[in-house]
Protein backbone atom coordinates (compact mmCIF):
# COMPACT_ATOMS: atom_id res chain seq x y z
CA UNK A 1 0.00 0.00 0.00
CA UNK A 2 2.94 2.69 0.96
CA UNK A 3 4.63 1.56 -2.46
CA UNK A 4 1.08 2.07 -4.34
CA UNK A 5 0.58 5.30 -2.58
CA UNK A 6 4.14 6.58 -3.29
CA UNK A 7 3.67 5.83 -6.87
CA UNK A 8 0.40 7.38 -7.20
CA UNK A 9 2.15 10.44 -5.49
CA UNK A 10 4.53 10.02 -8.41
CA UNK A 11 2.39 9.90 -11.12
CA UNK A 12 -0.26 12.34 -9.66
CA UNK A 13 2.88 14.73 -9.73
CA UNK A 14 4.08 14.38 -12.91
CA UNK A 15 0.90 14.47 -14.55
CA UNK A 16 0.73 18.01 -13.05
CA UNK A 17 3.85 19.23 -13.81
CA UNK A 18 2.47 18.29 -17.20
CA UNK A 19 -0.32 20.05 -16.77
CA UNK A 20 1.22 23.16 -15.11
CA UNK A 21 3.85 23.29 -18.70
CA UNK A 22 0.47 22.97 -20.75
CA UNK A 23 -1.06 25.66 -19.08
CA UNK A 24 2.31 27.64 -19.11
CA UNK A 25 2.50 26.99 -22.76
CA UNK A 26 -1.20 27.98 -23.61
CA UNK A 27 -0.83 31.33 -21.93
CA UNK A 28 2.33 32.31 -23.00
CA UNK A 29 1.24 31.62 -26.29
CA UNK A 30 -2.16 33.61 -25.88
CA UNK A 31 -0.05 36.45 -24.78
CA UNK A 32 2.52 36.65 -28.17
CA UNK A 33 -0.86 35.97 -29.96
CA UNK A 34 -2.11 38.96 -27.92
CA UNK A 35 0.95 40.71 -28.18
CA UNK A 36 1.25 40.24 -31.93
CA UNK A 37 -2.39 41.17 -32.62
CA UNK A 38 -1.15 44.52 -30.99
CA UNK A 39 1.58 45.43 -33.13
CA UNK A 40 -0.49 44.38 -35.85
CA UNK A 41 -3.24 47.37 -35.04
CA UNK A 42 -0.41 49.63 -33.53
CA UNK A 43 0.96 49.46 -37.50
CA UNK A 44 -2.11 49.48 -38.79
CA UNK A 45 -2.80 52.42 -36.82
CA UNK A 46 0.09 53.97 -37.64
CA UNK A 47 -0.23 53.71 -41.40
CA UNK A 48 -4.00 55.24 -41.19
CA UNK A 49 -3.09 58.52 -39.05
CA UNK A 50 -0.23 58.59 -41.98
CA UNK A 51 -2.43 58.06 -44.97
CA UNK A 52 -4.67 60.57 -43.05
CA UNK A 53 -2.32 62.92 -42.44
CA UNK A 54 -0.77 62.86 -46.18
CA UNK A 55 -4.41 63.28 -47.29
CA UNK A 56 -4.78 66.24 -45.20
CA UNK A 57 -1.44 67.48 -46.12
CA UNK A 58 -2.36 67.35 -49.71
CA UNK A 59 -5.67 68.70 -49.16
CA UNK A 60 -4.44 71.55 -47.34
CA UNK A 61 -2.28 71.82 -50.35
CA UNK A 62 -5.19 71.42 -52.86
CA UNK A 63 -7.09 74.38 -50.72
CA UNK A 64 -4.04 77.00 -50.84
CA UNK A 65 -3.98 76.79 -54.45
CA UNK A 66 -7.68 77.22 -55.39
CA UNK A 67 -7.44 79.98 -52.82
CA UNK A 68 -4.22 81.10 -54.61
CA UNK A 69 -6.33 81.29 -58.00
CA UNK A 70 -9.35 82.69 -56.60
CA UNK A 71 -7.32 85.86 -55.30
CA UNK A 72 -5.36 86.07 -58.33
CA UNK A 73 -8.39 86.39 -60.11
CA UNK A 74 -9.84 88.99 -57.75
CA UNK A 75 -6.99 91.22 -57.80
CA UNK A 76 -6.86 91.62 -61.56
CA UNK A 77 -10.05 90.98 -63.31
CA UNK A 78 -8.27 91.94 -66.70
CA UNK A 79 -5.32 89.16 -66.49
CA UNK A 80 -6.18 86.00 -67.20
CA UNK A 81 -5.57 83.32 -64.42
CA UNK A 82 -5.93 79.25 -65.35
CA UNK A 83 -4.77 76.20 -63.52
CA UNK A 84 -3.15 73.27 -64.72
CA UNK A 85 -4.86 69.99 -64.12
CA UNK A 86 -3.46 67.34 -61.58
CA UNK A 87 -1.24 65.13 -63.32
CA UNK A 88 -0.89 67.88 -65.95
CA UNK A 89 3.25 68.88 -66.06
CA UNK A 90 3.31 72.69 -65.53
CA UNK A 91 3.08 75.41 -62.54
CA UNK A 92 -0.45 75.67 -60.54
CA UNK A 93 -1.49 78.83 -61.57
CA UNK A 94 -0.30 80.77 -64.35
CA UNK A 95 -1.32 84.75 -64.74
CA UNK A 96 -1.36 85.92 -68.29
CA UNK A 97 -0.77 90.14 -67.01
CA UNK A 98 -2.57 92.65 -69.28
CA UNK A 99 -2.92 96.00 -69.81
CA UNK A 100 -5.40 98.32 -69.66
CA UNK A 101 -5.62 98.40 -73.73
CA UNK A 102 -5.77 94.14 -72.98
CA UNK A 103 -2.40 93.78 -74.46
CA UNK A 104 -0.55 90.72 -73.29
CA UNK A 105 2.79 91.78 -71.55
CA UNK A 106 4.24 88.59 -69.65
CA UNK A 107 3.29 85.45 -67.99
CA UNK A 108 4.02 84.55 -64.23
CA UNK A 109 4.06 80.98 -62.92
CA UNK A 110 2.83 80.21 -59.55
CA UNK A 111 3.84 76.85 -57.63
CA UNK A 112 1.82 76.46 -54.23
CA UNK A 113 3.04 74.76 -51.17
CA UNK A 114 2.06 73.58 -48.03
CA UNK A 115 4.18 71.15 -46.44
CA UNK A 116 6.42 70.97 -43.17
CA UNK A 117 9.49 71.01 -44.58
CA UNK A 118 11.33 72.93 -47.93
CA UNK A 119 12.71 71.37 -50.78
CA UNK A 120 15.41 72.30 -53.33
CA UNK A 121 13.65 70.14 -55.69
CA UNK A 122 10.59 72.83 -55.88
CA UNK A 123 12.85 75.49 -57.54
CA UNK A 124 14.24 73.30 -60.07
CA UNK A 125 10.62 71.71 -61.39
CA UNK A 126 9.30 75.22 -61.32
CA UNK A 127 11.83 76.55 -63.48
CA UNK A 128 11.50 73.47 -65.60
CA UNK A 129 7.45 74.43 -65.74
CA UNK A 130 7.71 77.72 -66.61
CA UNK A 131 9.87 77.06 -69.64
CA UNK A 132 6.44 74.66 -70.67
CA UNK A 133 4.27 77.68 -70.11
CA UNK A 134 6.35 80.48 -71.83
CA UNK A 135 6.78 82.12 -68.21
CA UNK A 136 8.41 85.42 -67.67
CA UNK A 137 8.84 84.98 -63.96
CA UNK A 138 8.66 82.27 -61.36
CA UNK A 139 6.68 82.71 -57.97
CA UNK A 140 6.59 80.08 -55.44
CA UNK A 141 4.36 80.58 -52.62
CA UNK A 142 5.29 78.55 -49.51
CA UNK A 143 4.06 78.14 -46.23
CA UNK A 144 7.71 77.21 -45.24
CA UNK A 145 10.43 79.31 -46.42
CA UNK A 146 13.93 78.13 -47.30
CA UNK A 147 17.28 79.13 -44.81
CA UNK A 148 18.10 83.00 -44.75
CA UNK A 149 14.70 83.86 -46.38
CA UNK A 150 11.95 86.02 -44.04
CA UNK A 151 9.38 86.65 -45.90
CA UNK A 152 10.32 87.22 -49.67
CA UNK A 153 13.80 86.21 -51.26
CA UNK A 154 15.33 84.72 -54.67
CA UNK A 155 16.30 81.23 -54.76
CA UNK A 156 18.34 80.40 -58.33
CA UNK A 157 15.96 83.04 -60.22
CA UNK A 158 12.93 82.45 -58.35
CA UNK A 159 10.54 83.94 -56.16
CA UNK A 160 10.14 82.52 -53.29
CA UNK A 161 7.64 83.99 -50.71
CA UNK A 162 5.64 83.10 -47.79
CA UNK A 163 1.22 83.20 -48.73
CA UNK A 164 1.37 86.36 -46.57
CA UNK A 165 3.48 88.13 -48.48
CA UNK A 166 2.82 87.25 -52.05
CA UNK A 167 -0.26 89.43 -52.74
CA UNK A 168 2.69 92.64 -52.57
CA UNK A 169 5.04 90.40 -54.67
CA UNK A 170 2.75 90.18 -57.41
CA UNK A 171 1.15 93.25 -57.51
CA UNK A 172 4.99 94.72 -57.87
CA UNK A 173 5.93 91.78 -60.39
CA UNK A 174 2.96 92.61 -62.56
CA UNK A 175 3.56 96.54 -62.40
CA UNK A 176 7.03 95.40 -64.13
CA UNK A 177 5.99 93.05 -66.57
CA UNK A 178 4.05 95.72 -68.03
CA UNK A 179 5.93 98.77 -68.01
CA UNK A 180 9.14 97.14 -69.61
CA UNK A 181 6.68 95.83 -72.59
CA UNK A 182 5.20 98.92 -72.70
CA UNK A 183 8.62 100.75 -73.09
CA UNK A 184 10.02 98.21 -75.45
CA UNK A 185 7.12 97.45 -77.29
CA UNK A 186 6.03 94.91 -79.66
CA UNK A 187 8.49 94.83 -82.05
CA UNK A 188 11.68 94.17 -79.58
CA UNK A 189 12.76 90.75 -79.35
CA UNK A 190 12.22 88.87 -76.45
CA UNK A 191 15.61 87.97 -75.16
CA UNK A 192 16.15 91.94 -74.62
CA UNK A 193 12.99 92.10 -72.89
CA UNK A 194 14.11 89.15 -70.56
CA UNK A 195 17.54 91.33 -70.40
CA UNK A 196 15.99 94.51 -69.26
CA UNK A 197 13.32 92.68 -66.84
CA UNK A 198 16.12 91.02 -65.13
CA UNK A 199 17.92 93.71 -64.56
CA UNK A 200 15.33 95.45 -63.03
CA UNK A 201 14.20 93.02 -60.69
CA UNK A 202 16.80 92.95 -59.48
CA UNK A 203 17.66 96.69 -59.45
CA UNK A 204 17.26 98.90 -55.64
CA UNK A 205 14.30 100.54 -57.11
CA UNK A 206 12.49 97.34 -57.54
CA UNK A 207 13.03 96.12 -53.80
CA UNK A 208 12.58 99.67 -52.42
CA UNK A 209 9.16 99.00 -54.27
CA UNK A 210 8.45 95.11 -53.43
CA UNK A 211 8.80 96.33 -49.41
CA UNK A 212 6.71 99.15 -49.86
CA UNK A 213 3.81 97.49 -51.03
CA UNK A 214 4.14 94.26 -49.34
CA UNK A 215 4.71 96.58 -45.65
CA UNK A 216 1.35 98.07 -47.30
CA UNK A 217 -0.18 94.69 -46.97
CA UNK A 218 0.47 93.24 -44.15
CA UNK A 219 -0.75 96.76 -41.98
CA UNK A 220 -3.50 95.99 -44.15
CA UNK A 221 -4.01 92.62 -42.86
CA UNK A 222 -3.38 93.13 -39.35
CA UNK A 223 -6.11 95.73 -39.19
CA UNK A 224 -8.57 93.10 -40.12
Amino acid sequence: EVLYEQKMTETLKTETDTIRKRESERVEMKLKEKDETINAMKTQMDEMKRRAEQGSMQLQGEVQELLLEEVLAEMFPFDTVSAVGKGVRGADVILTVRNRLGIECGVIAFESKRTKAFSQEWITKLKADAVLVKADVCVLVSEVLPEGIDRIGQVNGVWVVSYNDYKGLVVVLRDSLIRIAEAYGSQTNKGEKMVMLYDYLMSNEFRLQVGAIVDGFTSLQKSY
